[in-house]
């Protein structure tokens, strides 16, 4: 079309119809200008799309990170609420038979007191997201709050269980513990099959355990550190079950906006 333009303009120039001229001459500039327009247009729609599209691929990984993330901590908040269970229970027997020597199968409760759970963070692609500046492809904007504020959330979670089992579990109660049980490698690691009830230990030894556990002394730091346990136990669920929470309404939050 424009070189249909270029003739009409040529010509009138020649027939020396200057108005004329001058109008086809605008003419031909606005549809120059209305071409540009449109092949901007396009690229933004473009960009549009393919953000869109980069959004919802983001916002699948971030889901899936989460659904990942709920598989570890429901598992540990069940463990956890057990062993705070296991352990509350120790001590109520030992109230009422008054010898820690005498809590059935105290070996083996002490033992599984020495598992603990640190918070499982699946961070990955939120990672990608937040380094690449990419965060601005999540187009709701109370969506992309929520997101970050979890994410930050979770450092606060890690680190606060990591504070309770470095500082408090691991300096003030396995030391004690450590120190009255008999260690059984299979409750540490299962590709070892061990019966700790069957283990035939040298009679001495296990006088030697039941000794330290009748010691006054040595009963009222354990009781101490059964405390610490049950306490950190506690707490640390709490601190999941929240993270739990807040990651299910996340979750919903997303597939809310995706429909």
């Amino acid at each position: 079309m424009l070189p249909f333009f270029r003739r009409i303009r040529q010509q009138l120039f020649k027939e020396k119809k200057l108005s004329n001229y001058l109008f086809y001459a605008l003419g031909e500039i606005v549809l120059v200008v209305i071409g540009i327009l449109l092949a901007l247009q396009l690229n933004t729609w473009n960009a549009a799309r393919q953000d869109a599209i980069s959004e919802e691929i983001y916002l699948k990984r971030i889901a899936d990170d989460i659904n990942n993330q709920l598989v570890p901590l429901t598992d540990y908040i069940s463990s956890l609420e057990v062993s705070a269970k296991e352990a509350v229970q120790v001590l109520d027997e030992f109230k009422v038979k008054g010898s820690m020597s005498q809590v059935d199968s105290i070996n083996f409760r002490l033992q599984k007191m020495m598992k603990t759970r640190t918070f499982p963070v699946v961070n990955s692609t939120f990672l990608e997201l937040n380094s690449s500046g990419q965060m601005q492809l999540i187009q709701n904007k109370a969506l992309r709050s929520n997101l970050i504020r979890y994410y930050q959330q979770n450092e606060e979670w890690s680190e606060t269980i990591r504070h309770n089992l470095t500082d408090v579990i691991y300096k003030e109660a396995f030391p004690v513990i450590t120190g009255t049980a008999i260690l059984d490698v299979s409750q540490f690691n299962t590709v070892v099959k061990l019966d700790f009830e069957k283990l035939d230990y040298p009679v001495f030894l296990k006088n030697y355990q039941k000794e330290k556990l009748d010691d006054p002394e040595t009963v009222l730091q354990l009781v101490k550190a059964i405390n610490l346990y049950i306490l950190v136990s506690y707490r640390n669920k709490g601190l999941m079950e929240e993270a739990k929470a807040e990651a299910e309404k996340l979750l919903d939050q997303i597939e809310l906006y995706q429909k």
